[in-house]
């Protein structure tokens, strides 16, 4: 689950720096940082758009909706991973008593 996680934010990252630097091309300097880029993109896009073939644009918002889905599937495998951790962390437990409950008796 880990090297899914790991996958996953590297192809994030590869789309989002697929991304500032397409429009890089045409003059607009995005930020780095998701957040940062999520917060600036609208205007970004926005400010090339009458200049780039529509096709163009729509391939864009195409590839920022993809980073949106990338960033779902990697809080799904967190969470997962999250909930792996705590049933360990309860077995373990639930082991630990046993055993301590053996002991006394």
């Amino acid at each position: 689950m880990a090297c899914s996680r790991t996958s996953s934010s590297s192809a994030k990252n590869m789309q989002t720096n697929a991304l500032r630097g397409l429009l890089y091309e045409f003059g607009v300097v995005l930020p780095e940082g998701i957040r940062a880029l999520a917060k600036a993109w609208p205007a970004a896009l926005a400010s090339v758009a009458d200049q780039l073939p529509a096709m163009l644009i729509d391939t864009l918002r195409e590839q920022w909706a993809r980073v949106g889905t990338i960033e779902t599937e990697i809080a799904i495998i967190e969470r997962r991973l999250a909930a792996g951790l705590m049933e360990e962390v309860l077995a373990a437990v639930a082991c630990r008593d046993e055993t301590e409950t053996l002991v006394v008796h």
